[in-house]
């Protein structure tokens, strides 16, 4: 079957300038897992261009607030290019996420970003974290696009890993991996043993019916013990699916918006790591893998 999207990621990586090469390069390292080579190029330009374009913004904050016009076009044909290309992909196998910071700004250029005559930059934008020591694009990691996945314990190790290098330059992003590996390894196994669940469904929720089918939901013990430490494990999910919308909240909101520290996403991708390794395990004792 002709996978019609790679087509149009190819032809999308045909049309970058041959003479910036040199520069992607420089970030290409960051995208070596991207299953396609061309999107893993689209990434690393996208990714030059936007730390270009940023940094220059950032420098123009400090001399009167004012984005050239050649910037300002450039910026919003970069915004408009990425903007189809997640269009196009979303719910397929490329589906594709954004850092969080990053996302933010490129909202709030939509916002005051002209095509002639220059743009003046509103007091209330601040000057971006320039990311230069990791992705600033993620694959959506959603298992139903997924093709040829091996849901195993390495499989866990490595969204782990990748969050955990998410935590010091994108602790939003950390968060949002980890609560995506949870999610992921909660479906696959209801997936496994047939069990339908509404995918639009809390993670709660999801957990719950999961717990339920594994003998780990707290009603189903009568010790004590043992009924405290799954009620806890049913309150780290529960609150391992809050804690990314309370993010997702606190963006744009006042400079005084409480946003998440390395430490704090570290905990959250650690606690999310263990208990997907937890999960697994105990459907596999179950001999249903």
């Amino acid at each position: 079957m002709t996978d019609y999207k790679q087509i149009f990621i190819k032809n999308k990586a045909n049309e970058i300038p041959s003479d910036c090469k040199e520069k992607i390069n420089k970030y290409l390292p960051f995208y070596k897992d991207i299953n396609s080579d061309d999107l893993s190029y689209i990434f690393a330009y996208l990714h030059y261009k936007f730390n270009d374009l940023f940094q220059f913004m950032n420098e123009k904050m400090t001399k009167g607030r004012h984005y050239n016009a050649d910037e300002s076009r450039e910026l919003i044909a970069l915004i408009d290019n990425k903007e189809q290309l997640s269009k196009e992909l979303q719910s397929t196998k490329y589906s594709f996420n954004i850092n969080d910071s990053y996302l933010k700004i490129i909202s709030d250029c939509n916002n005051f970003l002209v095509a002639s005559g220059g743009s003046p930059i509103p007091e209330e934008i601040e000057k971006l974290n320039i990311i230069e020591s990791s992705p600033i694009f993620y694959m959506s990691n959603n298992s139903t696009f997924e093709e040829n996945i091996i849901f195993d314990e390495e499989h866990i190790h490595k969204q782990w890993k990748k969050a955990l290098e998410r935590k010091k330059n994108d602790p939003e992003g950390a968060i949002t991996t980890a609560r995506t590996l949870i999610e992921s390894i909660l479906k696959y196994i209801l997936d496994e043993k047939k069990i339908t669940y509404n995918e639009n469904s809390d993670l709660s929720e999801i957990y719950k019916e999961v717990a339920k089918s594994l003998k780990l939901a707290p009603e189903q013990h009568q010790e004590q013990i043992f009924k405290q430490i799954l009620g806890g494990a049913n309150g780290i999910i529960s609150g391992i699916g809050s804690l990314r919308n309370k993010l997702g909240d606190a963006h744009g909101k006042a400079k005084t918006s409480i946003k998440p520290k390395e430490r704090h996403s570290e905990l959250a991708v650690n606690i999310a790591g263990t208990m997907a390794l937890f999960l697994y395990k105990t459907f596999k004792e179950e001999n249903y893998v």
